[in-house]
């Protein structure tokens, strides 16, 4: 895979998240604090509604509830977490981000199993961002000295650290802290970064083939299970963790996911989805898409999906599969020093 080689990502910022360093943070807080534990999940729901202004909101309360009910069965979910996000809602968020934010619960949450811990994923990330940006805000005036950072166990990549440990112990502590926030504002830019890449390889380019197919199911399914695949390509050949975690067991992964770029011309990748200036948009509205019939010029073939999304990540690790390296060598192509 030469792209893959050039990469200018060190493997580290590559395999973390910002979610994932939220994950850590959960964790802990859930393990070290009985009150979390002990929440009451009704009460906490009536009070994020009444804040809304949204208290007889039926839907809005049976989409929160229904997102607590169903983490409390799904290995990949943990409901205490979804109790403390909803804490950071109602402490921390904006009556319109928690509209915002409930709405795509409601559309998802009562779908499939991919969408619902898409729903679970997302609630977690944006009650821990609104914890964060308020926690910093406070900070700066000298109330919570740092809020979630102190929590959230970072792995530091930075060689300074060990001679500053060394040569001046005292300092050590608020020489973290800063590394600490220097990370998370790496971790930002690189998840948005990342997202965009996988919207320029995969899903656009994945979501433009079936239409031009006139599979307007699958096509429609790309950002609910062809990603779970996609995403299993990345990281299997890559290393690459996305601020989306794969469903690595779903089923319905054939429904949106397949060799897209043997369908596509080879015009479709240099003269539209490698563009700067389409970087991580819709393929509706890039440039050099018409959405017309002439759009047609960009299918060279038919092809078919795959079944499970985890056989992309052993088949690719195990190097038995090298059907999908054009996918990781247009990912990386975003990771470029040049680019």
């Amino acid at each position: 895979m030469d792209q893959a080689y050039k990469v200018c990502i060190q493997s580290h910022w590559m395999s973390t998240t910002r979610l994932l360093s939220y994950l850590k943070m959960y964790e802990s807080l859930c393990n070290n604090n009985s009150a979390c534990k002990a929440t009451e999940i009704k009460s906490v729901i009536k009070r994020i509604l009444k804040k809304m202004s949204q208290s007889g909101n039926v839907v809005y309360q049976r989409a929160l509830q229904t997102l607590y009910e169903k983490s409390k069965y799904n290995y990949q979910c943990d409901e205490r977490y979804i109790a403390l996000a909803y804490n950071f809602l109602l402490y921390y968020e904006t009556c319109d981000g928690c509209r915002a934010l409930i709405e795509q619960i409601d559309d998802r949450v009562h779908r499939c199993e991919s969408a619902f811990r898409a729903s679970y994923f997302m609630t977690l990330t944006r009650a821990c961002d609104a914890y964060h940006y308020y926690s910093q805000a406070e900070s700066k005036n000298g109330a919570l000295g740092g809020g979630l950072l102190h929590h959230n166990e970072r792995d530091i990549v930075c060689p300074v650290m060990d001679y500053v440990s060394s040569s001046d112990p005292s300092k050590t502590p608020r020489f973290k802290d800063d590394i600490q926030k220097m990370h998370f504002m790496v971790e930002t830019y690189l998840d948005t970064h990342k997202e965009k890449a996988f919207l320029s390889a995969m899903q656009e380019p994945a979501r433009f083939y079936y239409n031009l197919c006139n599979n307007i199911v699958y096509r429609d399914h790309v950002n609910v299970h062809g990603l779970n695949g996609y995403l299993c390509i990345i990281e299997g050949s890559l290393g690459c963790k996305l601020p989306i975690v794969a469903m690595k067991d779903d089923p319905d992964v054939y429904k949106g996911c397949c060799n897209h770029w043997k369908g596509l011309t080879r015009n479709a990748w240099e003269e539209v989805f490698s563009k700067e200036e389409n970087f991580g948009k819709q393929y509706e509205g890039m440039t050099g898409i018409t959405n017309t019939s002439s759009d047609a010029t960009m299918l060279r073939s038919n092809v078919h999906g795959q079944r499970k999304a985890e056989t992309f990540l052993r088949n690719i690790r195990n190097g038995t599969d090298a059907r999908y390296d054009k996918h990781a060598n247009r990912f990386a192509f975003f990771f470029r020093k040049e680019f």
